[in-house]
């Protein structure tokens, strides 16, 4: 049985740990024997100790890479191993350099957010070491492109959207709020921080309320901008309209409660929350930026211009179209599908 490592370290849990894990399952369905290298506190490393993975607790930081023990001990947890696949930049670095030392052959960067990378002599020398970088979208693809077409073959690089298997979707008859008549329910899942974009969310409500629009906002998620997300609602008075639920474990709960589902990102790899709730055949609302157009294309949601919150706000009020949601719904079949996307891997890793 051929072995694959999964090493990534993040402490947070967001859009690339849920792929490990599901590329776990997936690939443990085909025969291959998984296991993951974590943070020893991470919830990942958790997650996949409760699906009875094998896991290895190891601590890795930015500058791990020139820490010759630390190369030691990965490279000795890596020996034998068919391939390994890494999240982190951080990962990434001391991983390919253990992997390497390991013998492994198939040495796989995923990269998930569309930053640049930078040209420098360490991360030239890092990438012509990997057989393979998986983007996980042609946003992400493009940014690696555009920085490293001088000295990475292209042919590497290879698409695979983050998925959904829509006949395993769980639907729910409960709710977290009770919608008053003639009221629509806006929802918003995520982080609480810059990145996602709640502070022109409350823009928008703000907006909605001064227009005599009727909605109930739910806001689901934790994070460092909490406190002072609350304080805007109070200060552009809309306590009655908004509800902030904190960490969300029931999102079939949480996509029954909602009507419109509000997505304003600034940027993101391939957004999980909007495509789940596009399966979910939620209105889903957008910024025309990043990855988003390659999720929403104007006939399955909307899309605005960047930072507008009066055209999202506009969109809103004005949303009428009957076929949106089974197109959004259609759209995650077609190009969001968890098998015929984890099939690709399974090609990259039996190439």
């Amino acid at each position: 049985m051929k072995r694959v490592i999964l090493l990534n370290t993040n402490m947070e849990w967001g859009g690339g740990e849920k792929w490990h894990l599901e590329a776990a399952y997936y690939l443990k369905k085909n025969e291959f024997e998984v296991e993951f290298i974590c943070n020893p506190h991470s919830k990942l490393s958790h997650e996949a100790r409760q699906s009875r993975y094998k896991t290895h607790e190891i601590n890795v930081g930015k500058l791990s890479f020139i820490n010759p023990l630390k190369q030691k001990e990965l490279s000795y947890l890596m020996r034998g191993a068919h391939a390994v696949i890494m999240n982190l930049p951080q990962d990434f670095k001391v991983g390919t350099l253990a992997a390497e030392s390991a013998g492994v052959k198939r040495i796989i960067y995923r990269r998930g957010m569309p930053h640049p990378i930078k040209d420098k002599g360490i991360n030239k020398k890092l990438f012509n070491k990997i057989s393979h970088v998986i983007a996980n979208s042609k946003e992400v693809a493009q940014s690696l492109i555009m920085h490293t077409e001088d000295w990475f073959p292209q042919e590497k690089i290879v698409t695979i959207y983050n998925g959904i298997e829509l006949e395993k979707l769980n639907h729910s008859h409960q709710t977290y709020y009770r919608k008053k008549e003639g009221e629509i329910v806006l929802g918003n899942a995520g982080r609480l921080v810059s990145q996602k974009g709640q502070k022109e969310l409350l823009q928008v409500a703000k907006i909605l309320k001064q227009d005599g629009f009727k909605f109930h906002l739910l806001i689901a998620g934790y994070g460092e901008l909490e406190n002072e997300l609350k304080e805007l609602c109070a200060k552009y008075e809309l306590e009655d309209e908004v509800t902030f639920l904190g960490h969300v474990k029931d999102m079939p709960k949480f996509f029954n409660s909602i009507d419109y589902f509000v997505f304003p990102s600034h940027f993101e790899g391939c957004p999980n929350t909007l495509i789940e709730a596009m399966a979910y055949k939620k209105i889903c609302f957008a910024y025309d930026v990043s990855s988003m157009p390659e999720v929403i294309n104007y006939t399955n949601g909307h899309l605005s211009p960047f930072k507008d919150v009066n055209d999202m706000a506009y969109k809103i009020k004005t949303h009428s179209d009957p076929n949106i949601a089974q197109n959004a719904y259609n759209t995650v079949d077609e190009k969001f599908d968890y098998q015929k996307n984890m099939r690709k891997l399974l090609k990259i890793l039996q190439s």
